[in-house]
């Protein structure tokens, strides 16, 4: 065992019941030790040693106090004799699973001794071990923008994984399913929720209004009716009047259905006068050409 030179000895007076020495870089064992004070040419050998507490600088451990303590102990502060840490791991380590703090937390925990839960609404359940931010971001629904460990639903009008994906400007009020995109309250009119949920499809031809429920008119030509409010796209069938009501839901006065006649009347007469016109020059023409052939 070699000599150990760096020793401090507390002088004892007659009060002192003891010797108390502290030494700096001692060996874990000794058989004997030697103590000399500078001005003395005595040597006192204690043979029986008992060590009361190792004393390293902090930061050090083991043999000669040359091992450093592992740099995830708290305050990097550990045990003198075997490393392990005494004030508990640094966040992102599990103390439970060794003292040392060389074992990260397993997925699903963080922060100092591992105690903390990741947020359900990280993807895949993975978050940084030290400060429980989600790594891959979030479920859809939630917002990593806004807060890292994605405790933040959504802002109404956005969804999907990150908040990335815009609701649909069918959905009734732009509200729509934080998760999927689906309108919360159906379509606005004109579009059908029971086609598709995100409201892109328009009403089948036929039927209008909000979730399409509607049926259109049977007074509107073609059975064909705007999407949106139901009014008669072509006009309407002979009969009901488009000018009082677009949906064509009122029957034409007597006025306007001797209007009506009249204007119909006028038209078939202006057609048979046309082409009688047209017989007459015809006719016409055909007499001079036989006239020149004699």
């Amino acid at each position: 065992m070699r000599d150990n030179r760096s020793i401090v000895v507390h002088n004892p007076d007659s009060n002192t019941t003891g010797l108390t020495v502290l030494f700096y870089n001692a060996p874990r064992v000794a058989q004997y030790i030697n103590i000399k004070k500078d001005t003395a040419k005595d040597v006192m050998t204690i043979c029986e040693v008992e060590v009361f507490e190792a004393i390293c600088t902090q930061g050090y451990f083991g043999q000669n106090c040359t091992t450093k303590c592992s740099q995830n102990c708290m305050d990097n502060k550990c045990n003198a004799e075997d490393g392990n840490c005494v004030l508990g791991c640094k966040p992102g380590f599990d103390f439970t699973i060794n003292e040392n703090c060389s074992t990260v937390c397993t997925q699903g925990n963080y922060g100092q001794n591992c105690c903390g839960e990741c947020s359900q609404n990280c993807k895949d359940n993975n978050c940084n071990a030290e400060d429980g931010n989600c790594v891959l971001g979030c479920k859809p629904g939630f917002d990593f923008t806004i807060n890292e460990n994605c405790s933040t639903v959504c802002t109404q009008g956005n969804y999907g994984q990150n908040c990335s994906g815009e609701c649909s400007q069918n959905c009734m009020d732009d509200n729509c399913s934080a998760e999927d995109g689906n309108c919360v309250l159906g379509c606005k009119p004109g579009f059908d929720f029971a086609i598709n949920n995100t409201c892109s499809s328009v009403c089948t031809q036929g039927y209008y209004g909000q979730n399409c429920s509607e049926i259109c008119s049977q007074n509107c030509m073609d059975d064909h009716c705007s999407a949106e409010d139901g009014n008669c796209v072509l006009g309407c069938k002979p009969g009901f009047d488009f000018a009082i009501n677009k949906n064509c839901s009122s029957s034409l006065t007597e006025d306007n259905r001797d209007q009506e006649a009249s204007n119909a009347g006028a038209v078939a007469g202006g057609v048979i006068g046309a082409l009688c016109g047209v017989a007459v020059i015809v006719g016409v023409g055909f007499f001079f050409y036989r006239r020149r052939l004699r």
